[in-house]
């Protein structure tokens, strides 16, 4: 087995968007299994290197390979089309007024201590990250668009960034 640039072909799935993640789960465990350092102890100190580089190589695929966000940034630049999020920051003005209406009812439920307003923030921002990625695999399954799709990852980027900050310790702590 050779130590593979793409992370795709090390674990032997088709490069889309929509993964098995079972499958994927499967070969990565299949690979922790190779190279695990207790299948290597005798081994030649180069032998134990190789070991370490598909080690880390798996680790790093893997994670790429499992989160959505990730897997999408992959994927547009395996496509040739980088997503350049720190250069490429216009965005259209609905979504730029969307993010700012989360941001105030984000901050007025904070003040407030409003679990209920805080639950609906928190029921908008998943159907956003759920209606993007759902674009953004027919953007890069179906049409093939890595342009289109590198927009659309830029604006869950956003979403993704908001959900973050919503399940935050500080948020959270409204959320009684």
């Amino acid at each position: 087995m050779a130590l593979t640039e793409d992370y795709f072909e090390l674990f032997g799935l088709p490069a889309r968007f929509r993964i098995d993640g079972k499958a994927l789960e499967e070969a990565f465990r299949r690979i922790e299994l190779e190279v695990h350092p207790d299948r290597f102890a005798g081994a030649s100190p180069a032998m134990k290197r190789v070991a370490e580089q598909w080690s880390v190589r798996a680790n790093e695929a893997h994670s790429v390979l499992s989160n959505p966000l990730s897997r999408a940034v992959y994927l547009c630049g395996r496509m040739g089309v980088p997503v350049d999020a720190e250069n490429s920051t216009r965005m259209p003005v609905d979504f730029l007024m969307q993010q700012m209406d989360w941001r105030e009812r984000f901050e007025a439920a904070k003040e407030k201590n409003d679990a209920k307003a805080m639950q609906s923030l928190v029921a908008a921002v998943a159907a956003e990250d759920e209606r993007l990625t759902g674009e953004i695999a027919s953007a890069l399954d179906d049409q093939k668009d890595p342009k289109k799709a590198a927009e659309l990852v830029r604006r869950l980027m956003f979403v993704d960034k908001m959900a973050r900050e919503l399940s935050s310790p500080a948020a959270c702590s409204n959320k009684i």
